[in-house]
């Protein structure tokens, strides 16, 4: 790579550097590594925005004059995090949010004030919160995104249209609990292609209750009624190809159960994927495809649903790590990273043998670019330190 490619020093600031790598075709080369970057990868609009405005509100309650008004300002509450990423949460507790206690918590609201402002994530919430809200009369910021509201119109759509609405997503996932609460018909929701053959399984015969499917249905689920007719919708944060293969599960178990080709009123599917989550994806492929990585590396908080797709993309082809920032880059030895499946993080040892290495780096759609940044600063510093330093 001719010098003037070359990255910069490996003290430069995080948003420097990865402005230089950007304007350089996405790619630098400096002490023994070739890195490309993802054309696509971090921040996405709807996050960008519902960072912004959960910031704006905590500005906006700190300048609160409490002489105005008679009183002390309200408080400023969050319902769950902002986004899936923990340095943004951690700048919104600094900043002055609350975060309330988990949706399970039957006193969840117990402490909310007509004078607070209470900030909605993303993913959005449930329905039957969301009037509890409205009852309380306080400020609700809504940051939903506007691609997680159209899965909740797609839901609604299939629903009032008679069919049981599939949800390819994490039935514990914030954003599929609000899309399930707004659904007025029967639902269930099934994580991946295992949960879907099953599901198949028992559409196209006799359900069985001990199918074990049934923990992740709405109330009221009756198998032998709802199983005939499905919608399938999903997450905006799953893997596309899986919701394309999820569909083709389901449409063969309808057709085997009727003895022919589900129509349009027995079987629809609405894509639902965001499409920033589907250019990241994109580009996590192509970034394979065109260069031959020894490993790739994936930005993100270790619970944020699409930054984990982006690495299962990565390990089908090449080995992948999962971290949440550059602290998990530990030494030259030993990183810090979540495999897939796991319950949490692990450290792995031998990640960045000595020699040429050709890495790759992406960033899940709530990673700021900071984060993404001090991970080329981390690749760097590493590989400069003398030999025999970890």
């Amino acid at each position: 790579m001719p010098a003037a490619e070359r990255a910069p020093q490996a003290g430069t600031e995080p948003q420097r550097i990865l402005d230089e790598v950007r304007s350089r075709g996405h790619a630098c080369e400096a002490e023994g590594l070739s890195i490309f970057l993802a054309e696509d990868f971090g921040f996405c609009q709807g996050v960008e925005q519902a960072v912004a405005r959960a910031l704006a509100a905590a500005r906006a309650l700190r300048a609160a004059d409490p002489a105005i008004g008679g009183g002390e300002p309200g408080r400023l509450w969050v319902t769950g995090e902002i986004i899936h990423n923990p340095a943004i949460n951690e700048a919104l507790r600094r900043a002055g949010a609350e975060r309330l206690p988990p949706p399970e918590s039957p006193d969840r609201l117990a402490a909310v004030r007509p004078a607070d402002t209470v900030i909605v994530p993303a993913f959005g919430i449930e329905v039957d919160e969301e009037e509890r809200l409205r009852r309380i009369g306080c400020r609700v910021v809504d940051t939903t995104c506007g691609w997680v509201r159209r899965v909740w119109k797609a839901a609604r759509e299939f629903s009032r249209a008679g069919l049981t609405v599939v949800i390819h997503g994490k039935r514990e996932h914030e954003e599929t609990r609000a899309t399930a609460s707004r659904i007025d018909g029967p639902w269930i929701v099934v994580r991946d292609r295992e949960e879907a053959r099953r599901l198949a399984a028992w559409v196209s015969s006799a359900p069985d209750e001990g199918n074990g499917l049934l923990a992740a249905a709405g109330p009221g689920f009756d198998p032998p009624r709802h199983l005939a007719r499905l919608g399938l919708v999903n997450q905006t944060t799953m893997l596309s190809a899986e919701t394309e293969e999820i569909a083709r599960i389901l449409r063969a178990a309808l057709a085997a159960r009727l003895g022919a080709e589900p129509g349009p009123k027995r079987f629809r599917v609405m894509d639902t994927l965001c499409p920033a989550t589907q250019r990241r994806q994109d580009a996590v492929q192509r970034l394979i495809d065109e260069h031959p990585l020894d490993l790739l590396i994936v930005v993100g908080g270790f619970r944020s649903s699409n930054t984990a797709h982006l690495a299962r993309i990565g390990r089908a082809r090449v080995p992948s790590y999962h971290v949440e920032d550059a602290d998990c880059l530990i030494d030259r030895r030993r990183i810090r990273h979540l495999p897939a499946g796991a319950e949490g993080p692990v450290v792995t040892e031998g990640w960045l043998p000595d020699g040429q290495r050709v890495i790759g780096v992406s960033a899940g759609a709530s990673t700021p670019d900071q984060e993404t940044g001090r991970i080329l600063l981390g690749l760097l510093a590493l590989r400069a330190r003398p030999e025999g330093e970890p």
